[in-house]
Formats: C-alpha cells, sequence, structure tokens
C-alpha cells in the first residue's frame, strides 16, 4: 500500500487518521491526535511510536556549502564554522546561542551578529527553517522534509517524527484553493527523558 495514499477512514461515525507503530500503518481516532493528551497517555503512546527517521532528509556540510555556491552566496570561514555547528547539532534544533557557541571553537572572530545575519539568509534562502517561539529561543532546524516537531513543554527538546501519511500542498491546493507555502507542525508535550523524573 502506497503509504502517501493512505486515506481518512471513517469508522462507526469516528475519524481515523494513519498512525505509524511498529513499522505498521494503525489507525487511531483523529480526535486523540487532534486533542492534548495527558501525561499518562502521552507516556503510553511514546512507548509504542516508531521512531526511525531514516526517511528524514537531514543537512550535512557538503550539501549545504553545494547548495550556497549554487545560490551565489559567500563562503567565508565564518559561515563554515556556522555550517559544521548546524550540521554537527542537527538532532538538537540548535537556537543561535549554541551555533554561536560551537562555530567560535573553529572561528575565533565569529560574532553572535554574524551568527543571526547567517542563520537569516540561509532560512531565508531555504536552507534551513527557523522555528520561531514565544517562551524560548528560536530554533534552526535542518531537517527540510516534511515532519512533525515534538516538543517538550519542559526541557525543550525537539524531536522530528516522521509523517506516516504525506500531506501533498498540490491536494491542498486542489481541494481547498489555499496554496501552501510552507508548513511547520508542532506536537506539544513531555519528552521521555522528562516523563520518567519525578514531578
Amino acid at each position: 500500500m502506497n503509504r502517501s495514499r493512505i486515506p481518512l477512514s471513517n469508522v462507526n461515525g469516528k475519524d481515523l487518521t494513519p498512525l505509524s507503530l511498529h513499522n505498521r500503518i494503525v489507525y487511531v481516532p483523529l480526535s486523540t491526535v487532534q486533542k492534548q493528551l495527558d501525561k499518562t497517555h502521552l507516556m503510553a503512546l511514546l512507548q509504542y511510536i516508531n521512531w526511525n527517521d531514516s526517511e528524514m532528509k537531514k543537512i550535512n556540510k557538503e550539501d549545504l556549502i553545494g547548495q550556497l555556491k549554487e545560490k551565489g552566496l559567500k563562503i567565508t570561514l565564518q559561515r563554515l564554522a556556522i555550517i559544521d555547528a548546524l550540521a554537527e547539532n542537527c538532532d538538537a534544533h540548535p537556537g543561535a546561542s549554541l551555533i554561536y557557541n560551537e562555530a567560535r571553537k573553529k572561528a575565533k572572530r565569529v560574532s553572535l551578529s554574524t551568527v543571526y545575519a547567517t542563520l537569516k539568509e540561509f532560512s531565508e534562502s531555504g536552507l534551513i527553517k527557523q522555528l520561531e517561539f514565544d517562551r524560548m529561543e528560536n530554533r534552526y532546524d535542518g531537517n527540510l522534509s516534511e515532519h512533525i516537531n515534538l516538543i517538550c513543554k519542559r526541557c525543550g527538546t525537539i524531536i522530528d517524527y516522521h509523517i506516516p501519511a504525506n500531506l501533498e500542498p498540490k491536494d491542498i491546493a486542489r481541494k481547498s484553493g489555499f496554496v501552501v507555502t510552507d508548513t511547520r507542525m508542532e506536537f506539544h508535550g513531555y519528552c521521555r527523558d522528562c516523563l520518567k523524573r519525578p514531578d
């Protein structure tokens, strides 16, 4: 079965949505996914979710340098240090302060303003995604594939989760007349480590 074409199902009047569990597609009530899960239910769900992110495209240094060249952007020592920091910390969804601290290890003269300006240019050029937040430092995502960001409310960890059913912007535009220019999907809750810690 083509995973990108899995339809939304309706059983006994309940809408069901596909989730990838134990390397299989199972259908879960849409209301369960849409409502905020309490800590107990979220912990149970996390124990069964397939965390395989092998289908996600993450940045690497060589690809990013190649894309800079294609777009005609300058490659400086400071930018190379910033690229290294992004690539080495991609899974952490680093903020500018982490990128700055890591980049300074390789390029002592890089400034925080250079880091911010470079990250802004990279995100505006579509090389990375900027994740803006109200209550914590903005973060940067090198995973450009469609995915859900699972954001821990306690420690701020961000985990990439592959979307089991592909949402096609063309289908959305055809059905609704709404043209999608970019996406950002988030689930907020608690990560495994925080769930294990006593309150």
